[in-house]
């Protein structure tokens, strides 16, 4: 545990130098008093606090030290979810790997092993891969939409992760007229696009699904 011992002649002053040498906030330490003589000095004991995300940092930087691809990350806190942002003068496709399977299996290592200590979904992110992955997910999962309302038939997309198959769910939670299901058994699990019963299909232009996939 990070600790310094510091002595001033006041108890705030002992305690702002302490802060500051430690860069840390008050509520993030641990004060002992060793020793006090009034109007003369203070000695305090300041320890750091142990942080959950803090000890995440340091075991993703060191798994990615023994990967051969040394890494900075830094960690964005939100309501939800804690994003461990990865920056590399490396080759980033070393941790995105084959259709982000590496990058989805460090991400799975980190929160089996934080998670629960941190308190929050962890992301782990490399060069705005998750925010263009999603995005082509979105397109392909709204084509496929407009592509069951045409002709009325279910869509199987390819099989995908389970963090990819919730974006395809979420991105067509909108569509009342379709519905969403998985099927099938991981790493082949997929999600199916279909016309909800009793639901009407609307009317669209000819020439709409130009830009749709070819059906399985």
């Amino acid at each position: 545990m990070e600790q310094l011992e510091l002595t001033a002649k006041t108890y705030d002053e002992a305690l702002a130098e302490a802060l500051a040498k430690l860069d840390r906030d008050e509520d993030e330490v641990e004060i002992a008093v060793l020793e006090e003589i009034p109007g003369e000095k203070v000695t305090l004991l300041v320890k750091v606090l142990p942080n959950p995300i803090d000890d995440a940092l340091d075991w993703l930087e060191d798994v990615l030290d023994g990967m051969g691809v040394p890494c900075e990350a830094v960690a964005y806190l939100d309501e939800e979810h804690v994003t461990f942002d990865l920056e590399t003068e490396e080759d980033a496709g070393m941790i995105i790997g084959r259709k982000g399977h590496t990058l989805d299996a460090i991400q799975y290592l980190l929160n089996a092993s934080f998670g629960q200590t941190v308190g929050k979904r962890m992301i782990v992110d490399i060069q705005g891969y998750r925010e263009r992955h999603e995005a082509k997910l979105v397109e392909q999962a709204v084509e496929a939409a407009e592509r069951v309302r045409m002709n009325g038939r279910p869509f199987r997309m390819p099989p995908m992760s389970a963090s990819d198959r919730r974006v395809v769910h979420n991105a067509l939670v909108d569509y009342n007229d379709l519905s969403t299901g998985s099927q099938g058994d991981d790493p082949n699990r997929f999600v199916v696009i279909a016309p909800r019963r009793g639901g009407r299909r609307p009317e669209y232009g000819p020439g709409r699904d130009r830009a749709m996939p070819p059906a399985p």
